[in-house]
């Protein structure tokens, strides 16, 4: 599983360890957490999408949820 952060039509980051990214809906938030669970980011989120990906030259697939994400939160 695959993560992207995005930011003004930019990537801003990938995330390959789903853990790290905690996706709060009714807030409209996007965290990015460390392995002992503190934030250490906070974004207002701004749009979700899910996809699956195919690599066809490796025969391998993912899926990849893409966020895009607006201001830093404090």
């Amino acid at each position: 599983m695959k993560i992207v952060l995005i930011r003004n039509a930019r990537i801003l980051k990938a995330y390959h360890e789903p853990r790290e990214v905690i996706v709060r809906p009714k807030a409209n938030q996007v965290e990015i957490v460390d392995s002992k669970d503190h934030t250490l980011e906070k974004y207002e989120l701004i749009k979700r999408e899910l996809d699956w990906e195919v690599n066809k030259e490796t025969d391998t697939s993912e899926i990849v949820l893409t966020l895009t994400i607006g201001k830093t939160i404090s």
